[in-house]
């Protein structure tokens, strides 16, 4: 995915910034503004991950029952109160998982970063897996990535164990 969208952000001839030519609109040096980097790599991850968010909130929505839907429309309840109290409950435990797993990836997101930017440019877009890698990796200090990535380890846990607090005890 990241060499695609490198693809797609080269400077001179760039399907996006040939794009921008053909509309009369200048063209942009994606990866090396700071701004715009950040903007690059995040839009690779929207572009990587929406679909399975999608995909996981349409399966959630399956599972509402239409009765209880139509219960509501035939009371005059309006599509914000449907929404909030009906569909939301079932789609509240998918959305914490949704949550969870996207928090993860933040943490762990790597590959696409480290072929568009590299961290750069400076260290705009170096995330924490990036800079355990340059730790461990680039100046060979394993001790202090170990430590580290244990950290962020504990912190995951910290973070699941929350997130499944919020999750009902009895999804039946």
């Amino acid at each position: 995915m990241g060499v695609v969208f490198r693809l797609l952000y080269i400077p001179d001839y760039g399907l996006i910034n040939a794009l921008l030519g053909q509309t009369g609109h200048d063209q942009f040096l994606w990866l090396s503004n700071p701004p715009l980097a950040i903007f690059a790599v995040a839009s690779v991850d929207v572009w990587q991950w929406t679909p399975f968010v999608y995909l996981v909130m349409f399966a959630g929505l399956q599972t509402v029952p239409p009765e209880s839907v139509e219960a509501a429309q035939l009371e005059g309840a309006g599509s914000w109160a449907q929404f909030r109290h009906i569909e939301l409950p079932y789609l509240r435990p998918l959305l914490l998982l949704v949550i969870f797993f996207r928090l993860a990836d933040v943490l762990r997101v790597f590959d696409h970063v480290y072929v568009l930017t590299g961290g750069g440019p400076g260290r705009t877009t170096e995330f924490l897996s990036l800079y355990l890698y340059r730790i461990a990796f680039r100046f060979f200090d394993l001790g202090q990535a170990s430590a580290l990535a244990v950290i962020v380890m504990a912190f995951m846990i910290a973070l699941y164990t929350l997130i499944s607090r919020f999750l009902p005890a009895d999804t039946s």
